[in-house]
């Protein structure tokens, strides 16, 4: 969980945008994902890649798994 929320919080920083750009823009609440607090469903993974612009295959490759 802590790669994911690792790679959604790099995704956003890309991006250039806070917590609050991605919540108000999406409606999803980040912050809990980023922080490793809430399990993610498969809806709003989807959702964040839509809005990242992102496959769930470019998702995984940009995590490290050392």
């Amino acid at each position: 969980m802590k790669r994911v929320s690792d790679r959604f919080r790099s995704l956003r920083n890309a991006k250039g945008l806070t917590q609050k750009d991605v919540y108000r823009l999406t409606g999803i609440h980040i912050g809990r994902i980023e922080a490793g607090n809430s399990n993610t469903t498969v809806s709003t993974f989807s959702a964040l890649c839509m809005f990242y612009e992102i496959t769930f295959g470019e998702f995984f490759d940009g995590i490290e798994t050392k």
